[in-house]
């Protein structure tokens, strides 16, 4: 495969999208997730938004460093999070 710049950031994707939405939303806290270090300041198992633009979709796989997905919206992940080498990747589902 040739390297383009969309390829070389592939590794940092870590939603794949099937499509967005504008509603009212609910974050749950996923199970076993509560006491992750970016769940830090999150009081409670969730997060109410009256009105958010979202994209649909699951959480990317890879062969190796998962992403974890720490806040979902039903199926639909909302915050994940995925180490890569030395760094950290994170993904806000939202849409400004």
């Amino acid at each position: 495969m040739q390297e383009t710049a969309y390829s070389t950031m592939l590794d940092l994707i870590l939603l794949e999208s099937t499509g967005d939405v504008t509603a009212p939303t609910t974050w749950t806290v996923s199970l076993g997730m509560s006491t992750h270090p970016a769940l830090a300041f999150i009081s409670g198992a969730s997060i109410d938004v009256d009105t958010a633009g979202y994209s649909l979709g699951t959480v990317r796989t890879y062969s190796a460093d998962p992403v974890t997905m720490l806040m979902s919206d039903g199926v639909n992940p909302m915050l994940t999070v995925r180490e890569l080498g030395p760094g950290k990747v994170a993904h806000f589902n939202t849409a400004a």
